[in-house]
């Protein structure tokens, strides 16, 4: 019987790295609290001479944060992250709207 930290290794795994979506990957691994989590478990992985895989070093509380992540960007759809990525553009940034955002980051890095 597995426990629950390999339940949720498990599921985050399937979710994000065995989906075929990039944007996916993308959207997960570019998230800013999983990069610094994954710094955490690079550097715990590196103190153990490379022992097993990096997410082997998370703890309960990091699985059930990387796992709700996990499932939000497998089923956000892959245009959200790419807008999100190319324009820096959140659904509900959309109000100032999409024309107006992308002109101020154009002319004013904005």
């Amino acid at each position: 019987m597995m426990n629950n930290q390999e339940v949720l290794k498990n599921k985050i795994l399937a979710l994000i790295d065995g989906n075929r979506d990039p944007w996916k990957k993308a959207g997960f691994y570019g998230d800013p609290t999983i990069q610094i989590i994954m710094n955490r478990l690079y550097k715990r992985w590196e103190e153990n001479n490379r022992d097993g895989r990096p997410i082997d070093y998370a703890t309960l509380d990091e699985l059930k944060i990387m796992a709700r992540l996990a499932e939000k960007y497998y089923r956000t759809p892959s245009s959200e992250i790419q807008r999100q990525y190319l324009f820096g553009i959140k659904r509900e940034e959309k109000k100032e709207g999409v024309l107006k955002k992308l002109l101020k980051k154009i002319f004013w890095g904005r």
